[in-house]
């Protein structure tokens, strides 16, 4: 239904849209000879299939321009507007048809127009600044979006609205942006006079971020002025400065479970100083199971599915007991990496534990034979390469010595005999190059190049009585 087109209903111009309640007002039922009639009237008006990819009036080579809301075209034989003329087409015309190109061609020249832009190349829009235009108090947002609308980017209106209002709602980003609160936090909602207005401290922060640069006079200048009411010394959650934070370790706070590192966002939004009372009791009871030391990257992490050089998959949806909680393997093993040195007596007794638990010898199909990554296999019903059914192994937790392991090599096995023995044949009979078979179920690669003809007829030579034909 086009909502919007306008038709005569009863000597009275009426959107489609407003039919139904007309009809339900009228009390027109459906399949009556008044319903059909209507129906045959105002269909073709009314009613469409949306296209596949729409006409759009104002779309070139290079990109997209706007269309005219206010610009009266002839468009079909009928007097309308250029924004009704480009919905008509996106609704209901394809893009690549006849009548797309016909309305490009006959309209568009009219209708399409680069949008002005108060901000040159280079520069960022600002949405918040206010202000006057004609007499109207709006937003840089207002100017950017609704104020420029049927605008050119080449008319003069254009080149006087850039030049009155680019310096107010255009900015060009800092190489080295101004910090207000370089050494501390900002205390969000602390109001203040800023360049003639009352604005929040973090307003002030992003202003400086966005616009200042370091070193610069206002930067500097708004420093002084403002960090004795804008910035504090934020809580850390971890009583050692140097520790790190657990990000993936929950605890119960706030009657509810939150991760270790939330706590900054928690001490920001309430301004918990750094030796306050409530910093310090936050930290005596989670600074232990929050954080921990960094360790010394120079030296092997614990790697959990690691055995003296030989490296093994690992389970990792599996549930173990860690450090007193339920964790996975997955989240054992970022933790170990993260926390403990190979050579540690922690890591030592969590590979005991937790290696046999988690970690688990891979289906090899190819028994340490080379892997032909690129070759491709029906396997399940489906066609895949090598290395994908390898990489399944690991996602399924295939491992080496279960039975769908051991099928899955005979079968294999087998395919690769069959289109060797195929590709044999082949090659003793025509010129090598590339094609791929269709052979008993498996996708058989082979070197061979000669003409389809010619294939297709050795492969009908080679086919066993009573079996289907082979497909090339």
């Amino acid at each position: 239904m086009d909502w919007d087109t306008v038709v005569e209903y009863d000597k009275t111009q009426v959107p489609c849209g407003d039919l139904k309640p007309i009809f339900g007002k009228n009390e027109i039922e459906q399949n009556t000879e008044e319903c059909a009639n209507i129906t045959e009237t105002y269909q073709d008006l009314c009613c469409y299939s949306p296209p596949t990819s729409p006409c759009n009036l104002c779309q070139t080579d290079s990109g997209f321009l706007e269309a005219y809301s206010n610009v009266e075209i002839e468009f079909w034989g009928s007097s309308t507007n250029c924004s009704d003329a480009y919905e008509y087409l996106v609704k209901r015309i394809e893009f690549d048809s006849d009548t797309c190109s016909s309305a490009k061609e006959s309209i568009s020249n009219d209708c399409c127009y680069k949008k002005c832009s108060i901000c040159g190349d280079g520069f960022f829009q600002d949405f918040k600044e206010m202000i006057d235009f004609g007499g109207d108090i709006i937003s840089c947002l207002q100017l950017h979006t609704v104020r420029t609308h049927d605008v050119s980017a080449e008319s003069e209106e254009c080149g006087i609205m850039q030049s009155q209002y680019a310096e107010a709602c255009c900015y060009e980003a800092p190489e080295v942006p101004c910090i207000l609160c370089i050494e501390g936090a900002v205390q969000r909602t602390v109001e203040v006079d800023f360049r003639g207005q009352t604005q929040s401290c973090d307003s002030v922060a992003n202003y400086l971020g966005s616009r200042s640069n370091n070193g610069t006079e206002e930067c500097t200048s708004a420093i002084l002025e403002f960090r004795d009411y804008c910035c504090f010394d934020k809580c850390t959650i971890c009583m050692n400065e140097t520790d790190m934070v657990d990000w993936e370790t929950y605890v119960d706070f706030d009657s509810s479970s939150q991760s270790c590192g939330s706590f900054d966002w928690y001490f920001t939004i309430n301004v918990v100083e750094k030796g306050s009372k409530e910093c310090n009791d936050l930290q005596i009871a989670y600074s232990e199971k929050c954080c921990y030391a960094p360790i010394d990257y120079t030296v092997p992490a614990c790697s959990l599915c690691k055995q003296d050089e030989l490296w093994y998959d690992l389970n990792g949806d599996i549930q173990v007991e860690f450090e007193g909680e339920p964790r996975s393997c997955t989240e054992v093993s970022n933790s170990l990496f993260r926390k403990s040195e190979d050579s540690s007596e922690f890591c030592s007794q969590a590979k005991s534990e937790y290696f046999d638990l988690c970690c688990f010898i891979k289906c090899d199909l190819c028994q340490d034979a080379q892997l032909d990554a690129n070759i491709e296999i029906m396997y399940n019903n489906a066609v895949t390469t090598c290395l994908e059914l390898g990489l399944k192994f690991s996602i399924d937790i295939v491992q080496e010595g279960s039975d769908e392991c051991n099928t899955a090599r005979v079968r294999i096995e087998f395919l690769a005999l069959q289109c060797s023995e195929l590709t044999s044949y082949i090659t003793q009979t025509y010129l090598p190059a590339y094609q791929i078979f269709i052979h008993e179920g498996a996708l058989c690669r082979t070197m061979l190049f000669f003409d389809t003809y010619r294939t297709m007829h050795a492969l009908q030579q080679r086919q066993q009585p009573g079996t289907s034909s082979l497909q090339c």
